[in-house]
């Protein structure tokens, strides 16, 4: 009976899977937003006769509207955000767990677990980033076709920058951008509950 109704955690590949879902919808949804912001972002190094010269986010959302791109690259956007999720949930858990084992309950627990989570989570989302940002700036070559089909094709031509050159290169200063919100944002979900507890109580 008991073992019928126990309600522990979740075996990690169905915890991972959830979050890899939750993460790749919110991704997708997303798409439109971060299609606009990396072009903006991207427009400085242009040169003029390939800028797109969006004024505000509903502007950039009504030109890529008009041009049918609005949702290019959602795929990639989907996968990066549901890797992201899926190689932090269980992993914080799991260090936590054994971790707290030999330390017993301090206060840095959590703030420690979390900088290799993070690492985790950043060193399996700049990949499908950079392929996102590819996809989201490409414009179409002198023979009429685009650089990128889609997120295989993407990933299979730019394989070795990945492994070899700029991803991993602790030079990408996004690395340490990426890493560092990750642990801050985390950290503030992981405490507000605690301080929300602290005013209540005062």
């Amino acid at each position: 009976m008991i073992k019928n109704n126990f309600l522990g955690t979740m075996p990690w590949p169905v915890c991972s899977f959830a979050s890899f879902l939750g993460g790749f919808f919110a991704g997708a949804v997303n798409n439109p937003i971060d299609l606009v912001y990396n072009r903006q972002a991207a427009d400085a190094l242009l040169p003029d006769h390939l800028k797109r010269g969006y004024t505000s986010l509903f502007d950039g959302l009504s030109k890529c509207h008009i041009e049918g791109t609005l949702m290019r690259g959602a795929v990639a956007s989907g996968v990066a955000s549901g890797v992201l999720l899926a190689s932090m949930s269980n992993f914080y858990d799991f260090l936590k767990e054994y971790v707290y084992w030999f330390s017993g309950p301090t206060n840095w627990l959590r703030p420690l677990i979390l900088i290799p989570t993070a690492a985790l989570g950043t060193f399996c989302y700049l990949p499908f980033d950079n392929i996102k940002v590819r996809i989201h700036n490409m414009s179409p070559l002198p023979n009429g076709e685009v650089p990128y089909r889609g997120l295989i094709d993407a990933l299979t031509k730019v394989i070795y920058l990945f492994l070899f050159e700029k991803i991993y290169n602790f030079k990408n200063i996004l690395i340490f951008r990426f890493l560092l919100m990750n642990v801050m944002s985390n950290n503030i979900l992981l405490y507000l509950p605690s301080i929300q507890d602290s005013f209540q109580l005062s």
